[in-house]
Order: C-alpha cells, then sequence, then structure tokens
C-alpha cells in the first residue's frame, strides 16, 4: 500500500511538471505570435489602408472624385487592424507592460462585467509594485481564467476580486455567488481550467485553494511570494 500511495506521488509530481512546461511553452508561443501580428501584420495592414486610399482618389481621371467602394474597403481594413490588435493583446497582454498588473486586473474585470452585464467588485490593498513580467502574467492569466469559470460555469451574477500584499506576499481571491460546485468530485478529474490556475501558481512558488459547495458560489485563494522586477531600474 504505502509502495502504491509512493508510486501515485511521483506519477502525480510528474504529470504537474509536465503541465507546466506545456504552459511556460503555451505562454512562449503566445507572447511570439503576438509579436508577430503587433510588428508585422498589424503595421502593414495600416500601410495597405493608405494605399488603397491613394487609390480611390482618382476615377477616370476625375479630379477629386472617388470610387464609392474604397471606403467601403478602408473601414472593413480598419476592423481587420482593430481585430489583430485585439488578438495580440490576448496573446500577450499589452496593458501588463504599459500600467502594471493591478491596472491590468482592473482592465480585466471591467471588460469582464461589460461583456457579461455581469457586476465586479476590484479591490487592491497595499500593492503597487511592479512585479516580474512572468509572475505578472501567470496571475493575470489565474484572473482571466476565474472570470471565465464564473461565467461560463458558475453563471453568477455578482463576482468580487480582490489583491492584497504583504512585504513578502502577493494575495488574489476571486468569489462568486453562483452555482458553486463539489470540490472533492471535481478534483477526482479536475477541469482544464482548475488544473492551469494551479500549475500557473506553483510555476511561481505560490499556492491555490478552491473553495466551493453546491449552491454557495465559488472562493479561489491563490498565495505567491513576491517577487519585484528584475528589469527595474
Amino acid at each position: 500500500m504505502k509502495e502504491n500511495k509512493e508510486d501515485f506521488r511521483r506519477m502525480a509530481e510528474a504529470l504537474s511538471q509536465a503541465i507546466g512546461r506545456l504552459i511556460e511553452a503555451q505562454d512562449q508561443e503566445c507572447m511570439r505570435i503576438a509579436r508577430e501580428l503587433h510588428n508585422n501584420i498589424g503595421p502593414s495592414l495600416a500601410i495597405l489602408g493608405i494605399d488603397l486610399l491613394k487609390l480611390g482618389q482618382l476615377v477616370l481621371g476625375s479630379p477629386g472624385a472617388e470610387h464609392p467602394d474604397v471606403q467601403q474597403a478602408y473601414q472593413k481594413l480598419q476592423e481587420i487592424g482593430s481585430q489583430v490588435s485585439r488578438l495580440s493583446n490576448q496573446l500577450s497582454p499589452s496593458m501588463l507592460r504599459y500600467f502594471g498588473l493591478a491596472k491590468a486586473i482592473e482592465i480585466e474585470c471591467n471588460e469582464y462585467s461589460g461583456k457579461n452585464q455581469t457586476p465586479v467588485s476590484y479591490s487592491c490593498e497595499n500593492y503597487s509594485a511592479k512585479p516580474d513580467p512572468v509572475f505578472a502574467l501567470h496571475i493575470l492569466r489565474v484572473v482571466q481564467e476565474a472570470l471565465r469559470n464564473a461565467g461560463r460555469h458558475s453563471r453568477a451574477t455578482r463576482v468580487s476580486v480582490d489583491v492584497t500584499a504583504t512585504p513578502t506576499e502577493f494575495i488574489l481571491r476571486v468569489s462568486d455567488n453562483g452555482v458553486g460546485f463539489d470540490v472533492e468530485q471535481t478534483n477526482i478529474g479536475a477541469g482544464l481550467g482548475l488544473i492551469s490556475m494551479r500549475e500557473r501558481m506553483r510555476l511561481i512558488g505560490g499556492k491555490f485553494e478552491v473553495r466551493s459547495q453546491p449552491g454557495q458560489g465559488v472562493k479561489i485563494s491563490c498565495r505567491a511570494p513576491l517577487v519585484q522586477s528584475r528589469t527595474t531600474k
């Protein structure tokens, strides 16, 4: 029996490490694609739009006349450019670089609230640091997954996201008033969302806990050592 428990522990640890490597590889690939979209495809679309407007300035040699379809085509091109920009930001959130983690979480909460018509209360106390970029990305992905679960599975009508920190620890709590679930039963075959959040916290040396019961919503608690950005001067 002891050997079976040890074998199970080793298998669980190996699986956890494999999932962690997959998450890291996925993040790296997302950042590569985001750079390609932002640095190459986005500017190319902008240049194409300018060229398209120039082509429409003259119609059959008539000064000042424009082809009636050119403006419509230009507007469609702008829409495509906006979609590319949104996709790039989803793959590698630029708001982390521009605004920092605390503001990025607030933006994510506001976007979720607007899209799902669900109130999201957000509070941030004692935290204004610029974290390590990898740390920040993992935390933001956990918030995104927690909000996604609240909308898709919990069917919550109210969500709360709270961030606080001590001098050495970052604390994130996400709770909702949704339908909830049986944690023990779910952990037997935990969904990819819970696995992803747990592994992201493990990758930054943190801890992940979820508490829930049917009909009593979901409470997620994350704690991680607070690591300052290595790029901060």
